[in-house]
């Protein structure tokens, strides 16, 4: 880069600059300005000298008008607080993916001796591994959603009948590990029989081994 366009450059960086710093105090200053001629009751009228053009531009009407609706306007409906006890929409499969992967991640660097991942880096981390997922290991996390989601809508039928009838309603426990395929969580039962079944099928080659 040569030294006229990095002083080309940061001129027009420094200009930039201005240009938001004044932006912001202009429109701070239209507000109070306006908000100054209600409280007063000020005929606006009397202020349309203030659409003046600016040099090589149109004029500004958005100035004349800025600061004036209706009152009602001021008064939006506020939507109604959530209820903490209401029923929780499921993750997408995605998301189901990367929050099961986040605790891999971080014990994977912590035995391997890596530096840990801040938050963004373990997300993008996540991302790479989701791509590289054959469409078969997606179809897992899929059903999984599809599994939560027929979970969550038969839960938030109680919710809003309990809601409709002023009955008590309590939310279920939340699983304190992450939710993952049942293909990839397995019981301690089942892994314990997939164990004995393996010790069988090696003691077994090793008799047939033997006689021979």
């Amino acid at each position: 880069m040569t030294d006229e366009v990095k002083s080309a450059k940061d001129a027009l960086v420094s200009a930039l600059v201005e240009l938001s710093k004044a932006a912001s105090d202009a429109s701070k200053a239209t507000f109070l300005f306006f908000n100054a001629l209600e409280n007063n009751n000020t005929d606006r009228s009397l202020f349309e000298d203030l659409m003046v053009p600016i040099v090589g531009h149109d004029s500004v009407p958005m100035l004349a008008n800025m600061g004036h609706h209706d009152k009602k306007e001021d008064k939006k409906k506020k939507r109604a607080p959530k209820d903490p006890n209401a029923p929780k929409k499921p993750l997408t499969s995605f998301f189901l993916y990367s929050n099961a992967m986040r605790d891999i991640i971080v014990k994977e660097r912590m035995l391997s001796g890596e530096s840990s991942l801040s938050q963004p880096e373990i997300a993008q981390e996540t991302s790479r591994r989701w791509k590289e997922l054959s469409e078969s290991e997606k179809a897992k996390w899929k059903e999984l959603y599809e599994e939560q989601k027929a979970m969550y809508e038969e839960e938030n039928k109680k919710y809003l009948l309990a809601k409709e009838t002023g009955a008590a309603y309590t939310a279920p426990k939340k699983p304190e590990t992450a939710p993952t395929p049942s293909s990839l969580k397995k019981s301690d039962h089942e892994k314990k029989k997939e164990k004995k079944k393996k010790k069988k099928e090696k003691q077994q080659q090793q008799q047939l081994l033997m006689s021979e």
